[in-house]
């Protein structure tokens, strides 16, 4: 009996693959948040070390892994094919389209950004075998990391709080600063559905992780986070089987719901979130998405089969992936694009399992992907989100093995 507690409880040291996954998938909120504490005004002295250092560590591991290419062959195929379409067209689009000097000038820093950020890690990480990892030690490790580097974004914003916007630490945009805190959350609340603590202290910090992760949305004002929020707990709930859960849920987003309506009527429109959320809700205010959404489309209809100009004149995009890979690449880079993630539908009840309780964690990394993809088709472009495309990766090599969940 004493064995079969401190098997539950135990949480083995992670090996250096795994590793390699957290500082994939987290340790950019890590580096993010160092220049802007210690005063340096060019952040990227940290942030390119740091990519250049991931994409060696992805090519020395897909090294590695070449003797099992059966298993993962066509995954990394249908990556590899799209980055050389995107690439092609990259190409093609700044020497025949009309752009701004200055957008002229970032085509080979697109290339670079590719290769290093997209092509190289998600390779590394859909070969990796799975069956050999511990997902749920991962995920301990990611919370710990993400929870440090809010909490002390969280003090150090106190003491530098001025007007009217809280003051983060990281160089990030403020709408990934605000994803930063949907990821807190959403692992915080999985690890109270699902995990068994070590004591009553974890507990409580699981606790505070979700609360933490939830004043982070507040504070970054971005619908996006937010967003991704509603979406994915019911996703989580889901697999619980318990509607207790559920009616809470619904019961807090009615609330919510009127709450952001009479917001204005208390003079609470000075919160920015709230500000936000209700113009989004009430207003619809899309924040002159539409215009871009119109453009993207003339584009794809003029040219549905392989798309048109990669950016707009002006250096801007869709702000949605599937307008984006349309207009981009076409039909047929669309196909291409998410014939990828064949394995995962193919698997999908390693990720969706409606018949029975799962306190998988295939579960809690398919909810980061999720809360990712919200991001993904509400801003920024195809490669400009390295969180979605790294946890594309993980799900794509998730579905491919049977995998070690549970220790």
């Amino acid at each position: 009996m004493e064995s079969a507690q401190r098997h539950l409880y135990s949480r083995k040291l992670l090996n250096y693959k795994e590793w390699y996954l957290v500082a994939v998938i987290v340790g950019y909120i890590a580096v993010s948040g160092i220049a802007i504490p210690f005063g340096v005004d060019n952040s990227r002295i940290f942030a390119v070390p740091y990519r250049i250092l991931i994409a060696l560590a992805s090519f020395a591991i897909f090294c590695t892994e070449i003797p099992r290419i059966g298993k993962f062959k066509w995954s990394v195929f249908w990556v590899v094919l799209f980055w050389i379409v995107y690439i092609a067209k990259t190409y093609w689009s700044f020497h025949h389209d009309t752009y701004q000097l200055k957008i002229l000038e970032k085509e080979e820093e697109v290339c670079w950004r590719i290769l290093l950020i997209a092509v190289l890690p998600s390779i590394a990480i859909i070969s990796l075998d799975y069956s050999k990892m511990s997902l749920k030690n991962i995920a301990h490790t990611m919370f710990y990391i993400v929870f440090g580097m809010l909490f002390i974004n969280l003090i150090w914003g106190l003491f530098n709080w001025e007007g009217r916007n809280f003051p983060f630490i990281f160089s990030v945009y403020y709408i990934s600063y605000g994803h930063f805190g949907t990821t807190l959350a959403l692992i915080a609340l999985f690890f109270l559905l699902n995990s068994t603590p070590k004591n009553k202290a974890e507990k409580i910090l699981w606790y505070s992780g979700f609360i933490l992760g939830f004043i982070t949305i507040i504070l970054a004002y971005a619908r996006s986070p937010f967003l991704a929020l509603y979406v994915v707990v019911p996703y989580i709930l889901i697999h619980q089987k318990n509607k207790k859960y559920i009616a809470y849920f619904i019961a807090f987003s009615l609330l919510s719901y009127i709450f952001i309506y009479f917001a204005p009527s208390f003079g609470l429109e000075k919160i920015r979130i709230l500000e936000r959320l209700h113009l989004w809700l009430f207003e619809g205010d899309t924040s002159e998405r539409m215009p871009l959404f119109k453009y993207s489309w003339d584009i794809f209809c003029a040219n549905p089969l392989l798309g048109g100009r990669v950016l707009f004149p002006n250096g801007m995009y869709p702000h949605n992936i599937f307008l984006e890979l349309l207009s981009a690449t076409g039909f047929i880079g669309f196909v291409i694009y998410f014939a990828k993630f064949f394995p995962v539908f193919k698997n999908i009840t390693k990720f969706i399992r409606i018949k029975s309780h799962s306190s998988s964690y295939s579960i809690l990394f398919f909810a980061l992907f999720l809360q990712y993809f919200v991001l993904i088709i509400t801003s920024y472009n195809v490669y400009g989100v390295p969180e979605f495309l790294h946890l594309s990766a993980l799900i794509i090599g998730i579905s491919l093995y049977q995998t070690n969940e549970k220790t």
